[in-house]
């Protein structure tokens, strides 16, 4: 799901994801969703139904997904429009995967996902859950998505209950709302989201340092990219740890240390190239400061991770700008 401007505007899309007549011989099916964004990948299996509605309002763009057991692949454009995603669980569960992290979203948890990084979500069986896309500069400036992303919060409660609430009301009332006052509208709830954010976040930090050793691993890796010679050594060293329990630790995100350090330092590298505001820095000098050292290796790496090169990414935002 993409932001595409700030126009005043509601509109709604339903779709059914896999037609009915053709299900049974589908295995791993790629249906493409209003957005180019987003890709639905669902299994092979007869029962398979599904209805996606997106509503946007204002900046603001909410969705409900209604499916059988089915898997959403990520994969951002070099264009798209830097927002976070708020993911609420009504029904089923799903787990979300971003960035070597791993959060599974029970009924009525609620969590947020960066839309410009890669995530996969999939959902083992029939669920149903709303998503609000909101642009990053519509966020409290204090707020770090960093911190913030991949972790599940109760909605059953306090100012995440509001956004539960809210979410469904947009859903079931479309009909009755005007588009004239999508921009308050839109303002309200993103309110409504920054407050539910702060409230979680004031929680985590009065909370005590117990988090587990992948969690301490990913802290030292996120806080230490530019480091070039940050690697599989210094961090156990730092966390006193050996070199199988830091593998053991990240073996479940179905990646190695060494390519936890890079897809971050990747995901850190496109998303200062698709910044208007670092547009004087060349490409070399973000791949420097993100740590690499070889640009060739660099190259490589970002071509096999977003499918376009480096160059082609930030051409994509500079002719955005023209």
């Amino acid at each position: 799901m993409g932001i595409e401007g700030r126009t005043v505007r509601i509109e709604t899309v339903s779709t059914l994801d896999v037609p009915r007549s053709g299900r049974a011989s589908l295995t791993a099916r790629h249906a493409q969703a209003p957005s180019s964004s987003v890709k639905h990948q669902v299994y092979d299996d007869p029962s398979v139904d599904g209805t996606l509605e997106i509503a946007d309002i204002a900046w603001l763009q909410v969705a409900r997904i209604t499916a059988a057991r089915h898997r959403v692949v990520h994969e951002p454009p070099a264009s798209l429009a830097p927002a976070a995603a708020v993911v609420l669980q009504i029904t089923g569960k799903s787990v979300i995967e971003q960035q070597g992290r791993t959060v599974r979203l029970a009924p009525g948890h609620w969590s947020v996902c960066d839309s410009t990084l890669p995530y996969i979500l999939t959902s083992p069986g029939a669920s149903q859950r709303d998503l609000l896309l909101i642009p990053h500069d519509c966020l409290d400036d204090d707020i770090d998505l960093d911190e913030f992303t991949i972790r599940s919060f109760s909605g059953t409660a306090g100012v995440g209950r509001l956004v539960f609430g809210i979410a469904g009301w947009i859903v079931d009332e479309l009909a009755s709302i005007h588009s004239e006052r999508a921009d308050v509208l839109a303002k309200t709830i993103t309110q409504i989201i920054n407050l539910a954010i702060h409230e979680k976040m004031g929680r985590r930090n009065t909370e005590p340092e117990r988090g587990t050793l992948g969690d301490r691993i990913r802290a030292y890796v996120a806080d230490h990219l530019r480091d070039p010679h940050l690697s599989l050594d210094s961090i156990a060293k730092h966390l006193n740890s050996s070199k199988r329990s830091l593998h053991r630790a990240v073996s479940t995100s179905s990646s190695s240390i060494h390519d936890l350090i890079w897809h971050q330092r990747l995901d850190r590298c496109r998303r200062d190239l698709l910044d208007p505001s670092q547009s004087r820095q060349t490409i070399a000098e973000i791949a420097h400061s993100w740590g690499f050292k070889n640009f060739t290796h660099f190259s490589q790496a970002f071509r096999e991770r977003f499918g376009v090169s480096a160059r082609e990414a930030r051409r994509s935002v500079l002719s955005l700008s023209d």
